[in-house]
């Protein structure tokens, strides 16, 4: 095995480890790389690199600075001051980094991938090269994992690669942005192009590249027809379907009105399930029609989301996200009566596999539990799959997805950095250590920042304090739940924040100097998260389903005895952050697409929207003094909205200040960025690390391989 810097490289096990966390690369890229650490300090000329990586094949060198590219991303080095890879210009490339020979610490266990007894030619490090050629597909790699040597034990691994996001393109942040085709032949995902427009892509596991679906703007949510010939979207309001081959868009149903639908699902009867978190799971025929409930909610406080069928068509798993522990879960319904069961007490979204296993997130591990379709009964201990597995602690959506032949997709939570810029976009600095960083807020005295940031080894979120200059960070929090959403009070004297550690979501707060006890600030019968203080004290914070009257409501702590709900309409409004003067309301809200509005806090007045079309997850910010707001783009450019006076509101034109490398926000991967209190700087996050989609051929080998 071979070393350099944080990393190791197995060419046995075809594997690249930072640390002791896989970097996911595609098998070519992997290729590359062993031939340029192999002559390490020696210029390596793009015709042998072409030569050893595509030895039968015709290939451009376009595709070998792709392959390069990739390589650059995975181990965060770049052209321009490289630290590996330095391109020699009109010869190749020369590895840079000192190389050395290190023992492998799992080393006895280690065993070359094992030949197809159909190919007895075919070398180990080729099986993936066959793989992508698409002459034998599945066939081969049931064959090139399964079979044994005379004399080898029967211990395989997996095929393993990593799917990049397209050309200038990412990936959507979404839990739900991808899904495995039932075959096992696709990989259907979202990306957003610069502007911002997200579209669905296919990638077949025997190509290089992917393709557009033409007609999917504004898609989200994917799923699957059983027999892989359609790919069911929401978009624009409706449930939508698409031919693989070719065919036009066609719409199934306008989704219910009052909550973004969730996972869909989609049986060999041709029927359609989704959820709406405020509804239930709703049904409608695959050939359209209008969507009829299928669950209800028992109480105000549940909510119900991602349906998947089981194999009879007939009963489907889904989740029952609820304030009870007694009744939080996953549940199995059916399709022709009330019947539900729960099967576990798990809060996560769940898939069943062929292999006879419920796959779901277990902290932010991807594990597989023995489960019998036919006693719809868990049985035995989870097996832990795969690490830093995107999760959505706030949906319980875990970021994975898996065919009926073996096939799992699933993608890592992205590290990342804090860096200031100042108003023009220069770089100011990086600002503590890189890490998972989820939500983050600047201080009103511009001194500090809390940040809730994913630990490693419990895959759960906790809050740390960084200072704001020199970087410095300490723990404030220490419980073992997951804590999330830090806040500061308006004299940041104290930090409050949201955590489960009873259960449901409640809001505690701590005093920045780590001294006393955290102490419950808020709890209500129902989860719930803070978004803001107004001046006098009172807590803005969302409890959707309180009364079903909307997201946003005031308290004054410690009881939501004398919460109010503020008049909003009953939708999907979240991020909202009070003026300084207590008068206004900024948030984002959904009308024919996502804007940011400014209400009065404490009435129902008009509402006026100060931004141009947004994704679902920007994030207003107000300047100190009021006299500004702050917002992200759809395309993540930052802007500026002046405002001009509160007696009546006026705001002024949008302006751009400029586009972002900022990480891209959701609900698992959090916000993007924040603004110092003068205005002056901006603190965003950007990725420090590439989160590819993560390929496992034969992921029952995978489990086995970590037993």
């Amino acid at each position: 095995m071979k070393a350099f810097g944080s990393f190791r490289v197995d060419p046995v096990k075809r594997r690249l480890w930072r640390d002791d966390e896989v970097v996911p690369l595609t098998p070519k890229a992997f290729d590359t790389l062993l031939v340029l650490v192999s002559r390490a300090g020696q210029v390596v000329e793009k015709d042998e690199i072409l030569k050893a990586v595509w030895p039968d094949t015709f290939v451009e060198e376009a595709t070998l600075a792709q392959n390069v590219s990739t390589l650059r991303r995975a181990l965060g080095d770049t052209s321009d001051t490289p630290t590996f890879i330095a391109t020699v210009p009109r010869r190749g490339y020369r590895f840079v980094a000192t190389v050395s020979e290190v023992s492998d610490p799992d080393g006895a266990d280690q065993q070359p991938i094992q030949t197809s007894a159909r190919s007895p030619g075919l070398r180990p490090g080729l099986v993936v090269s066959a793989v992508i050629s698409g002459a034998l597909l599945l066939g081969l790699i049931a064959g090139a994992i399964r079979s044994t040597r005379e004399g080898v034990p029967e211990r395989v691994l997996p095929l393993v690669f990593g799917i990049d996001a397209p050309g200038e393109d990412r990936f959507s942040a979404s839990g739900g942005f991808m899904a495995v085709s039932p075959d096992g032949r696709y990989v259907a995902f979202v990306a957003s192009d610069p502007r911002g427009v997200d579209r669905l892509w296919l990638r077949s596991v025997d190509s290089m590249a992917a393709r557009i679906l033409p007609g999917t703007e504004g898609a989200f949510q994917p799923f699957w027809s059983p027999d892989s010939r359609l790919i069911a979207f929401f978009a624009g309001g409706k449930l939508k379907k698409v031919p693989v081959v070719s065919g036009p868009v066609q719409t199934i149903c306008e989704t219910p009105l009052g909550s973004i639908p969730l996972a869909g699902t989609w049986n060999d009867r041709d029927d359609i399930i989704f959820s709406n978190a405020r509804r239930g799971i709703v049904r409608v025929a695959a050939a359209g029609g209008v969507a009829a409930p299928l669950v209800s909610k028992d109480a105000a406080d549940d909510a119900i989301a991602w349906p998947q069928f089981l194999p009879d068509g007939r009963h489907f798993l889904y989740l029952l996200d609820s304030a009870r522990a007694d009744r939080m879960g996953i549940y199995v319904g059916t399709l022709d009566s009330e019947e539900r069961i729960r099967v576990a007490a798990v809060r996560s979204s769940a898939m069943y596999s062929t292999t006879g296993h419920l796959l779901f997130v277990k902290g932010s591990t991807l594990v597989a539990q023995p489960f019998d379709v036919r006693t719809l009964k868990v049985t035995g201990a989870p097996l832990p799959i795969a690490e830093q597995v995107m999760f959505n602690a706030g949906t319980a959506r875990g970021t994975f997805s898996i065919s009926r032949t073996g096939l799992l997709a699933y993608r890592t939570s992205a590290e990342s950095e804090l860096v200031w810029f100042d108003r023009a976009g220069r770089s100011l600095g990086r600002i503590g250590s890189r890490a998972r960083y989820l939500r983050f807020a600047v201080s009103p005295d511009n001194m500090h920042i809390a940040a809730a940031r994913l630990d490693p080894q419990t895959g759960v979120s906790h809050i740390w304090l960084i200072d704001a200059e020199s970087g410095g960070e300490r723990r404030l929090t220490f419980d073992g739940a997951w804590e999330l959403q830090p806040i500061w009070s308006r004299d940041g004297s104290r930090v409050a924040f949201s955590s489960n550690r009873s259960g449901r979501w409640e809001i505690f707060e701590k005093a920045p100097s780590g001294d006393g006890a955290e102490r419950l600030l808020l709890s209500a019968s129902a989860s719930v998260s803070p978004e803001d203080w107004s001046p006098d004290g009172r807590l803005l914070f969302q409890q959707s389903n309180l009364k079903s009257h909307g997201d946003f409501w005031l308290a004054t702590p410690p009881s939501d005895r004398d919460a109010v709900a503020l008049p909003y309409l009953e939708s999907d409004e979240g991020n909202g952050r009070i003026s300084p003067d207590g008068r206004w309301i900024a948030y984002r809200g959904y009308e024919s697409g996502w804007f940011i509005y400014v209400r009065p806090l404490d009435s129902s007045g008009a509402r006026w929207p100060i931004s141009d079309l947004v994704s679902q997850w920007s994030e207003p910010r107000w300047r100190a003094d009021g006299k500004e707001l702050f917002y992200l783009s759809a395309d993540l450019s930052l802007m500026s909205v002046d405002i001009l006076g509160d007696r009546p509101f006026r705001a002024g034109p949008a302006r751009l200040l400029f586009h972002t490398a900022a990480a891209p926000p959701s609900g698992a991967s959090g916000q993007a960025f924040d603004i110092a209190p003068d205005g002056l700087r901006v603190l965003i996050k950007t990725p420090a690390s590439p989160a590819p989609i993560t390929v496992v051929f034969d992921w029952p080998a995978l489990a086995e391989s970590r037993r």
